[in-house]
């Protein structure tokens, strides 16, 4: 069963931070990047569950996932996410070295 995925604000700030990140050392790097995210986030609706605890699990009372994809460098990134019923909130997306996020704004 296919859930609605839906991609917060907080979310795609994230990204859009990633990407110009990326994309000032390598445009298709960037591109690259955003492949292997579309990726994964198509695989968070299709089978959300198949994925791990985030380490932000313990500190809240939604169950919290991530989905860690990597770079061609093999730099990896967190998708952090919640279930609820049909649908999936992408609530936050990590780079590489980012500490663990002390408060979600959850939907």
């Amino acid at each position: 069963m296919s859930h609605t995925l839906y991609v917060t604000s907080r979310a795609r700030r994230d990204i859009s931070v990633i990407m110009r990140y990326i994309a000032e050392r390598s445009k298709r790097g960037a591109e690259s990047w955003y492949r292997k995210l579309s990726q994964t986030l198509d695989s968070i609706a299709a089978m959300p569950e198949s994925f791990g605890l985030a380490p932000e699990d313990e500190d809240h009372d939604d169950t919290i996932r991530q989905a860690i994809f990597k770079t061609r460098k093999g730099l990896p990134y967190r998708a952090i996410f919640l279930v609820r019923d049909s649908r999936v909130f992408v609530v936050n997306v990590r780079g590489s070295g980012q500490e663990k996020l002390d408060q979600l704004q959850l939907p």
